[in-house]
């Protein structure tokens, strides 16, 4: 990320030892627009989870721990 030019490194004149990273203009710009992207997502993923009701839902969670749990126990490599 420094050679990126996205943070810098700096230290304090009485500690030599602690190195403090800080973000640069170009660093604050990307944090940003990660964050707001992020906020987009959970929008989105929101909106979605509104179309279902209560039970709709503890369908789909059931479902995606189920899956969770046979990718998590499958062995990739048979």
């Amino acid at each position: 990320m420094i050679q990126k030019g996205l943070i810098q490194s700096n230290k304090k004149k009485e500690d030599y030892k602690s190195v403090y990273y800080s973000l640069t203009d170009a660093g604050t710009e990307l944090a940003y627009m990660h964050h707001h992207l992020h906020q987009k997502v959970i929008e989105r993923y929101e909106e979605l989870l509104h179309k279902f009701d209560g039970a709709e839902l503890t369908t789909i969670i059931r479902f995606m721990s189920e899956w969770t749990d046979q990718i998590k126990n499958t062995d990739m490599l048979e």
